[in-house]
């Protein structure tokens, strides 16, 4: 019932952010058909989707007063890293942490790095870190973490050309723990 009665907070509090309707919409579309700590990660890199449309991921981390560090793999190995990090990261909106030239422009210090398998016989993988944009919490709580990403991505080695990303993270009932707090609820945003 506790669940319930949490989904329904998260619905109405959702339909009442300062997102998009349809926006607010397909992100309950989304999270009507996860379950408990299932995540959908939506990323077009390239102008192509980086992870198929039916790839569920699961996660860990930990979220407290100096940071989140959060990791999501799916069942092929592809994953997902977001942290920030600052000592009022929480206190400031945007809950952003923006890039320039690979490094973060602001006052909280972050990092967001996506990659995946290509092939696990050859033991060969695709990945990449945000070089410049940003990443943004829309939403964070015991029942849904939402974060949006636009920007260009680089690979970690050599001088590899930018590449576009642009899509969102939506997690149900996520699998971090919050540390040293009872919960921290940030509401939706304006758009940038």
């Amino acid at each position: 019932m506790k669940f319930f009665l949490a989904l329904f907070g998260v619905a109405t509090l959702l339909s009442c952010g300062q997102g998009s309707e349809s926006d607010n919409q397909k992100i309950q579309g989304i999270l009507d058909k996860l379950k408990t700590n299932q995540a959908i990660i939506n990323l077009s890199i390239d102008n192509k989707q980086f992870y198929a449309d039916t790839t569920i991921f699961v996660g860990n981390g930990v979220v407290d007063e100096k940071g989140i560090k959060v990791s999501l793999m799916d069942k092929d190995f592809g994953n997902v890293i977001v942290s920030i990090e600052g000592d009022t990261w929480y206190k400031a909106k945007p809950y952003m942490v923006e890039f320039k030239n690979g490094y973060p422009t602001g006052s909280n210090m972050g990092s967001f790095l996506v990659g995946k398998i290509t092939s696990l016989k050859e033991n060969k993988g695709e990945g990449y870190l945000l070089s410049d944009g940003f990443f943004e919490i829309k939403y964070l709580s015991k029942e849904v973490m939402v974060v949006n990403v636009r920007g260009s991505l680089k690979q970690p080695f050599g001088n590899s050309t930018l590449s576009p990303i642009e899509g969102y993270i939506i997690w149900k009932v996520p699998g971090y723990s919050f540390e040293s707090i009872n919960e921290i609820a940030i509401p939706f945003n304006d758009e940038k």
